[in-house]
């Protein structure tokens, strides 16, 4: 049979059989989970009912985009990155990349994380266009992306690097009849359709194992895939919903269907999502999954289609026999990591150290997956090993590698402690990409006089609860953690678990770390917009880092505390450019958060690049560099919508000519009072003439996320006042720091001053489109915009002696 006859037959026996969700239905039926109801592109949320309902019509569409409209305020204009089109390429190759978003005039670059990456603005009137160049030395990998602008650098957006073929899906494909031709060993880049499915075709041979994955969430997509996989017969292979791996052996030559959808049927720029049909290797999980560094440290590969690799005992992962390859490579120190930003299930923890390994092009190449770095000596999990009386005996301190595995298993542990010693026990396992729920059982075991052991009860180790980002950066883990420290010689027992292990999955791995007290600590910088003056708001923005000329940002630092460590860290900034100036900030002794503001003076240049914040501690024992994270999605309430966030591979900043419509500054850089009385702190306002209205200042101390103090100013102030009760506000004696917001609306242009009279002159002879174009650059718009005030320190002494 040839390949057109194979597609034809196929394509004939799926036509009367298979009605699937199209744009032309006039009514869809479809099967969603429980939670309040919503509208959401076009499909009413319930409980899981079967229900149908018309599509939206004009009118409600309307509706949405006016409701929209009144809720988006204008603001002045910031680089925002919302899609890149097609989201990777293919090593050596160039391709052409569409990019969209907010404020990207005169988007004349783009910045990747990787130096081999470079774009060149395509010679077209879209300024959303690029001929992106990937070099051959490039490894393959997630990458991020960002696009230069008149406003600034945008926030990143993952690019993915391959070693296959790559190819644009379409908007024709919608149907069995006009299902898009895949090639064997390709990657299709596409954009899920709303309210209905993508449906793709292939030729596969007999007896190939045929691997089929679908990357969306949470690789910067809202995309959750749904794959289904149908035979030349019409009979359903194989199915996944959620975004897995289709793993199937062609029985038969011939072609197969593939379809493709969002779990609810939403779609649109936000769901774009990489297909890849390939019979290359697959790396399911590397084990152990964390050495201490150092050269020749083996490991052994567990997956599919591995070259030389060896069958695995007939041991399943979902269903599907694994192969195992051993091999050795050497563990980069800390210092030498590069910064890895996604794990297997695109969860990569800050207090975890994490490297890439890819398999050598000799043994297929493939994408990298991450393996992490030990706290102490390894041991592997020995079985058996599953029960309390008979446990594997380890030395502490120490890191034991294990698996949850098989089903319900329960792994016990024993070791001994002297008086005074101090170790902290924590399981790594969530925080590796592992869909767990760690628990451990910590018991003490005694002898009596009489040589019988009895066993008690210690502490039941549950999820790490601490959540010191908010709702923008949750920290908070099920991996638990818990400081044991002995009173007595004693011996200790543990028994581990994962609570979610109701199937036997050899890939659920874990790290169990019994460390020796050490003090430590990460940090977290957040680039986020500046908080709202509406206290009913519960709006998460995407964001970054601009300043224009006598301008002042904002970042938050997080300190996640590790090892009891309590002492206060002091914060700098490297890598600003000439006119630019970070304040002195400082993470108070137990505290989790400060602020950092970095200002502009009138001496700044369009610029942008990597910036870095690091930390000390007290005579600079312990220095951290501070990772940087964003908000992946505009959030408009997320008590009802959970905002994604993640962490960046750089934190990057841009600076511009553009002058600063609004300033607030301190008169001085520091203030002082009792802590039974009262300061009066001056600020000083600068302002352009089209920002002559009155504003609204809120007054925030250390890194509290509710205002000290509220107060307004008229449209002419050029100074105002923070008048500021120590007492009241209960602040504490010792150094403190302030920073003032303060918000204004008035009228603004796209184009600087000096560009005007040229485009007025354009204007007068450009054909229609162009005018447009200039028309609405020329154009005064009115925004409403919130400034911040550098931050400044306010020190709180002891009352007078009376």
């Amino acid at each position: 049979m040839t390949k057109e006859n194979s597609f034809a037959s196929f394509e004939a026996c799926l036509k009367g059989g298979l009605a699937r969700p199209s744009s032309t239905h006039p009514r869809l039926r479809v099967i969603v989970p429980w939670s309040a109801l919503s509208l959401h592109h076009g499909l009413f949320q319930t409980r899981s009912h079967c229900f149908s309902f018309p599509k939206p019509g004009f009118a409600t569409w309307c509706l949405l985009l006016l409701l929209l409209i009144r809720n988006t305020p204008a603001e002045l204009p910031l680089a925002r990155l919302q899609s890149i089109f097609p989201a990777g390429a293919q090593i050596g190759t160039s391709m052409d990349v569409t990019v969209e978003g907010t404020d990207l005039d005169d988007a004349s670059a783009m910045y990747f994380s990787a130096s081999g990456i470079s774009a060149e603005r395509k010679s077209t009137n879209s300024s959303g266009s690029f001929a992106v160049t990937i070099s051959r030395n490039v490894p393959s990998g997630l990458y991020e992306a960002r696009v230069v602008g008149r406003f600034g650098i945008s926030n990143p957006r993952f690019f993915t690097v391959g070693n296959l073929a790559e190819l644009k899906g379409g908007s024709e494909n919608r149907s069995v009849e006009k299902a898009l031709p895949v090639p064997m060993n390709s990657t299709v880049n596409a954009v899920a359709p709303v309210a209905a499915a993508d449906f793709y075709k292939f030729e596969a041979h007999k007896d190939d194992r045929i691997l089929i994955t679908c990357q969306g969430e949470p690789f910067d997509s809202k995309m959750r895939p749904v794959m289904i996989l149908y035979d030349a017969h019409g009979t359903e292979r194989d199915r996944n919903r959620q975004g897995g791996t289709i793993d199937f052996e062609a029985a038969e030559d011939g072609a197969y269907l593939l379809e493709v959808h969002d779990l609810i049927f939403g779609g649109g720029k936000e769901f774009n999502y990489r297909l890849t049909i390939t019979t290359q290797p697959h790396i399911d999980f590397i084990f152990p999954p964390a050495r201490l560094p150092g050269a020749d440290r083996q490991f052994t590969i567990y997956g599919r289609n591995l070259p030389g690799g060896e069958a695995w005992g007939g041991l399943l992962v979902h269903g599907k026999p694994l192969q195992k390859l051993a091999f050795a490579t050497t563990v980069p120190d800390r210092d030498g990591l590069t910064l890895t930003v996604s794990g297997p299930q695109g969860v990569i923890d800050v207090a975890a150290d994490f490297f890439d390994y890819r398999l050598p092009a000799e043994n297929g190449g493939g994408s990298p997956y991450p393996i992490s770095l030990a706290s102490a000596s390894a041991r592997l999990e020995q079985e058996p090993n599953n029960e309390p009386s008979e446990p594997q005996k380890i030395s502490v301190p120490c890191e034991v590698q294990g698996q949850f595995y098989p089903q319900d298993d329960l792994d016990c542990y024993e070791f001994s402690a002297k008086k005074g010693d101090v170790f902290w026990i924590e399981v790594f396992s969530e925080r590796l990409g592992q869909p767990t729920d760690p628990f451990v059982l910590v018991q003490k075991v005694t002898k009596n006089k009489k040589g019988a052991s009895s066993v008690s009860d210690v502490q039941e180790m549950y999820d790490s609860d601490a959540n010191i980002g908010g709702a923008v950066f949750r920290t908070s883990s099920r991996d638990p953690s818990w400081r044991l420290e002995a009173t007595e010689e004693s011996t200790y027992r543990l028994q581990v678990r994962d609570l979610f292990n109701k199937h036997a999955d050899p890939s659920r791995v874990y790290r169990l770390s019994i460390r020796r007290e050490a003090a430590d600590f990460r940090l977290v910088a957040l680039v986020m917009p500046p908080p709202t003056f509406e206290n009913d708001k519960r709006e998460a923005h995407v964001w970054s880092a601009f300043l224009r000329r006598n301008d002042t940002l904002l970042m938050k630092v997080l300190a996640l505390r590790r090892d009891n460590f309590s002492g206060p860290i002091e914060l700098q900034v490297t890598g600003l450019p000439d006119g630019a100036r970070a304040s002195e900030s400082l993470i108070a002794e137990g505290q989790n958060a400060a602020w950092l503001s970095i200002t502009t003076s009138d001496k700044i240049a369009d610029w942008h690049g990597p910036i870095q914040i690091v930390g000390k501690s007290k005579e600079g024992k312990i220095v951290r560099a501070a990772r940087g994270a964003t908000v992946e999605w505009n959030v408009p309430d997320y008590n009802n919508e959970a905002i994604q966030s993640r962490l960046m591979q750089e934190l990057m900043l841009a600076t511009s000519l553009d002058q600063s419509p609004f300033r607030i500054e301190p008169e001085q850089p520091g203030f002082q009072t009792a802590s039974d009385s009262a300061v009066s702190i001056s600020l000083r306002i600068a302002r352009s003439d089209e920002f002559k209205k009155s504003v609204k200042f809120r007054a925030y101390v250390d890194a509290q996320d509710n205002p000290i103090k509220e107060w307004e100013a008229d449209g002419p102030a050029v100074e105002t006042k923070l008048e500021l009760n120590a007492k009241q506000a209960k602040l504490g004696v010792g150094p403190h720091q302030l920073h003032v917001f303060a918000q204004t609306s008035g009228r603004i242009r796209k184009v600087r001053p000096e560009e005007i009279s040229s485009l007025e002159a354009e204007l007068k002879k450009a054909a229609d489109e162009r005018k447009k174009q200039i028309e609405e650059r020329l154009k005064l718009h009115d925004v409403s915009a919130i400034f911040c005030s550098p931050v400044f320190g306010l020190n709180v002494t002891p009352p007078a002696a009376k």
